[in-house]
C-alpha cells in the first residue's frame, strides 16, 4: 500500500513532466521503499530506508523545492489516511505549510493501514 506520494508539477505541462516521490512500506521490516520518478530519468531511482530517513528526505524535498530557481508550479499529497491535497509552491516557503505536510506524511508513514 501507498503510505504517502509528493507529486511536483510544472506550469503548462502535461502529467508526463510530473515529479513524483512515492513511500511504500517494505515487506514489513519498519523499512520502506522510495521511488522517485521524473522524466529526465530513464529509470526510477529507488532506496530504501527508515522511517526517521523517510522524514528527513521529505523534509529536505520540501524546503528545497520552496527555494528552486526553477521553480515547480503546484505541489499535490496524497497519503492513505488524508484526502489530496494541492499547494501552490509559493505556499512551501511558509513553515507552517511545510510543517502540516510533514505531520500529515509522519502520520501516514506511521500508521499500518491495510485496504479494508
Amino acid at each position: 500500500m501507498l503510505n504517502v506520494s509528493y507529486i511536483l508539477t510544472r506550469k503548462d505541462q502535461g502529467s508526463n513532466r510530473d515529479d513524483r516521490i512515492d513511500v511504500r512500506a517494505f515487506n514489513d521490516t519498519g523499512l520502506y521503499r522510495v521511488t522517485y520518478s521524473t522524466p529526465e530519468f530513464r529509470n526510477n531511482k529507488t532506496f530504501v530506508a527508515t522511517e526517521s530517513q523517510v522524514l528527513d528526505y521529505l523534509e529536505d524535498i520540501l524546503f528545497s523545492v520552496s527555494r528552486d530557481t526553477d521553480p515547480f508550479d503546484r505541489f499535490q499529497l496524497n497519503t492513505c489516511i488524508h484526502p489530496p491535497v494541492m499547494y501552490h509552491i509559493a505556499d512551501l516557503y511558509e513553515e507552517d505549510v511545510r510543517h502540516m505536510i510533514l505531520n500529515m506524511s509522519r502520520d501516514s508513514v506511521r500508521l499500518n493501514v491495510s485496504d479494508a
